[in-house]
């Protein structure tokens, strides 16, 4: 989606304005300047509008350093170190935007481009107007375009809204796009575009919109890895938290011993059975999004850890949800998984490997084929335990080793990806397999393009199949190029 508006045009408001609608954060009063530093810089790109009014109204020293402390908590994505991993590499794109976004006034992380980067990171491309610029695969701003500085032009040929010979037509007013690719786990399952305009003697600033202000927001949300950590005010007091992240990843858990045990080399048990599949989709920085599905007869515990071959830190994870969202680089890794039903308590365990695939290049390129039986509207943040499966605000009921019936539709859900340079012309056709005979088949029909992706999601009424093990293949065509792509998928069909 396109993010944009007109700039408001008393800057000083703007300044102010700017700040409060990037970062999150109201009017703060009764701080000191220390708790506004903190509140209006340190963490600006990153605290929620919700715990920005709970900091604002807190009135003591003790409570706001308690609040630091469950802020971070919050954030952490393995509570078990002693290190907060999320917490250093926010630490270290501090670092790297004091370097790239050289501000006038202030370090670069403070500039709004610094501030968006930290929230964000690097986009994949930028656009200066006169096409995408495509950025390195790990990551940068190309030199000249952070910001820095504002780029004149001689008088009339400027883009400038006044009279002709005016300030404002002789100056640039070059617009600066920052694309970022689809992103479920974020809330942006089309994609963002977030839109500067270079302004004289400042850099370049933010264009402002209703529209970014709630993306980011979302964006901000999906950092809290532990929602279920919250504040808790008695007696206008901040608490510690009642809720201890060692009901789902502390030491002292049934889950996390063994989880220890399987990780250092316990036999796998088979004692509550499972089924496990995963789905894969384009990122942020060129990451991808996994969505792990646990199939079990009754509602279990779902934990595990996911470590890469060759070293590396794992991610572990809890949760009382058979949709588990994870973000992995491309690359091998080794997990172990385990399902455990508190009550009894009896578990099952599984290590196996996993191959996470890349999505960039100048081909065309397929996500996982998600399988499922229905879909419903949800209010529900994407990305989070128990919703892996939704994009956007449809969630899907997926099917991975389950059978489907005669009764159902098949329903196929992936998404198509190609460089944002070009606008194919995609279709797909999906061609059915019994016993390694042909079947079945579809008419080509059209995909529903954006920038840089394509979606498709259909549903085929199975009462005409008959009963069997099947397999769908589905064959992608740009009628552009005659470029084809497959991707494959087996399913269950039962009477």
């Amino acid at each position: 989606m396109e993010i944009g508006g007109s700039l408001i045009a008393d800057r000083r408001k703007e300044n102010i304005v700017i700040w409060l609608f990037l970062l999150g954060v109201g009017a703060v009063q009764g701080l000191d300047k220390d708790d506004e530093r903190w509140l209006e810089r340190e963490v600006a790109a990153l605290i929620t509008r919700e715990e920005a009014s709970i900091f604002r109204g807190l009135s003591n020293d003790d409570d706001r350093d308690l609040f630091r402390d469950i802020f971070w908590s919050r954030r952490d994505p393995d509570p078990r170190t002693t290190e907060n991993e999320f917490r250093h590499d926010f630490e270290r794109r501090v670092a790297i935007a004091d370097e790239r976004f050289r501000a006038r006034v202030g370090p670069g992380s403070q500039s709004e481009m610094g501030q968006l980067f930290l929230l964000l990171g690097f986009p994949a491309s930028i656009d200066m107007g006169r096409g995408s610029i495509p950025l390195p695969s790990n990551g940068g701003i190309p030199e000249g375009l952070e910001g820095s500085t504002t780029e004149l032009t001689p008088a009339g040929q400027g883009g400038g809204a006044g009279r002709p010979g005016s300030p404002v037509d002789s100056r640039s007013q070059r617009i600066q796009t920052w694309r970022y690719p689809p992103d479920e786990a974020s809330g942006f399952p089309d994609g963002l575009d977030v839109r500067f305009r270079a302004q004289p003697g400042y850099g370049y600033r933010l264009i402002l919109s209703e529209d970014l202000e709630r993306a980011l927001e979302t964006r901000r949300q999906s950092l809290i890895a532990w929602p279920e950590i919250g504040y808790v005010l008695e007696n206008g007091r901040l608490v510690a938290p009642q809720t201890d992240v060692t009901d789902n990843a502390a030491n002292s858990s049934l889950a996390t011993q063994i989880l220890d045990d399987l990780i250092a080399g316990a036999p796998v048990s088979d004692e509550l059975p499972f089924d496990v599949t995963v789905a894969f989709f384009r990122s942020f920085d060129g990451a991808a999004y996994m969505a792990l599905l646990v199939e079990t007869e009754q509602e279990m515990t779902v934990f595990g850890a996911v470590t890469p071959i060759g070293g590396g830190t794992s991610q572990r994870f809890e949760h009382k949800a058979s949709e588990i969202p994870l973000q992995l680089a491309p690359g091998d890794y080794t997990v172990h998984l385990g399902v455990l039903d508190a009550e009894t308590p009896a578990f099952g365990t599984r290590v196996m490997t996993l191959q996470v695939p890349g999505f960039e290049g100048n081909g065309l390129r397929m996500s996982s084929i998600v399988l499922y039986d229905g879909a419903e509207k949800s209010d529900a943040r994407a990305g989070t335990p128990g919703r892996a499966f939704q994009f956007g605000s449809v969630h899907l009921s997926p099917k991975g080793q389950r059978p489907f019936r005669s009764a159902d539709s098949l329903g196929l859900f992936y998404y198509v990806y190609f460089p944002t340079d070009r606008t194919p012309e995609l279709t797909t056709r999906y061609v059915f397999y019994l016993d390694g005979q042909e079947r079945a088949q579809t008419e080509p029909k059209p995909m529903l393009v954006a920038e840089g992706q394509a979606l498709a999601s259909d549903e085929i009424p199975l009462a005409s199949f008959s009963p069997g093990e099947y397999r769908v293949l589905v064959q992608v065509e740009d009628g552009l190029t005659g470029e084809t792509l497959e991707g494959r998928a087996s399913f269950t069909l039962e009477r």
